[in-house]
């Protein structure tokens, strides 16, 4: 698995097998979450107000470390203006 992240210049590399175990689709989702967030400028603690939670929720989801309930993941696509296809699209098998 290879995962790049810069958002400065919107250079976004995210290399994975097309069979993923259940911590690389955390991680994925999370990493996508906070590009959404960081292209609207937000901070972490502004999501979490934004979706009833708190920064330190927040962080473990965006680094892989915290599985997201689906309530959760929904409430924050609200937020983010986006749906939940587009934080995770399964690539053809």
């Amino acid at each position: 698995m290879h995962l790049e992240k810069n958002t400065d210049n919107r250079n976004i590399c995210i290399i994975l097998p097309l069979m993923r175990t259940d911590e690389e689709l955390t991680l994925l989702i999370g990493i996508t979450i906070e590009i959404f967030r960081m292209e609207k400028n937000w901070t972490q603690e502004e999501l979490a107000n934004k979706v009833g939670s708190d920064q330190r929720h927040i962080a473990r989801i965006e680094n892989g470390s915290k599985d997201i309930r689906i309530s959760t993941l929904r409430k924050i696509c609200k937020a983010l203006g986006v749906t939940v296809s587009e934080l995770y699209v399964e690539l053809d098998d």
